[in-house]
């Protein structure tokens, strides 16, 4: 998508993938500044971040989740340009957007995806820990002993633990698969 905007900010021109994609037509856009397209959840501070942009002539990519005139959201990375005219002066501002919205969606499902694999593991690691402390105390207590009735009571607390190991060694396979899956709800 292309729009163009005079030095004061103000849209002048927008191609037809910007009215196909955005629903505003171009009689009802000019003269109005690209933050028509801003909605609830915008960067505040985007505005701001691209004036000082262009301001110091550094111009850089950003990205910006703005709305259709029907209140849909979409992402876009955009582009600007100044347009210089004879006098070495600014006549306008060229701004080239690309849709990015399928791949934020990505990204935030990425992150979602590790998020639940960093506690996964954080629990895990605490859940397993408990048996094999368990596990290592009672061997230990073994070590100290000769009596046989006493080591039969530690054998079978071992036993409950290392059950209780394999159990959780079975249960964190699933969560794996759940993950490697994509499969959260089962």
């Amino acid at each position: 998508m292309v729009v163009i905007t005079n030095p004061q900010g103000q849209i002048t021109w927008v191609n037809s993938a910007f009215t196909n994609f955005t629903g505003y037509n171009l009689d009802e856009i000019v003269g109005k500044t690209p933050e028509i397209l801003h909605g609830p959840k915008t960067d505040p501070k985007l505005q701001e971040k691209v004036m000082e942009s262009l301001k110091n002539n550094v111009f850089v990519p950003f990205e910006a989740l703005n709305y259709t005139k029907a209140g849909k959201e979409y992402w876009v990375e955009f582009n600007l340009s100044a347009i210089y005219n004879d006098k070495n002066e600014i006549e306008r501002y060229i701004a080239i957007q690309n849709v990015i919205t399928e791949r934020k969606e990505k990204e935030e499902k990425i992150k979602s995806y590790t998020n639940t694999l960093r506690k996964l593991a954080w629990t895990n690691s605490h859940a397993v820990r408990k048996p094999v402390a368990s596990i290592l105390g009672l061997v230990d207590l073994c070590n100290h002993t000769n009596e046989i009735d006493e080591i039969k009571k530690l054998h079978a607390l071992i036993h409950v633990c290392s059950l209780e190991l394999d159990e959780l060694i079975k249960e964190m396979g699933k969560e794996i698969f759940k993950y490697e899956t994509g499969d959260f709800d089962s």
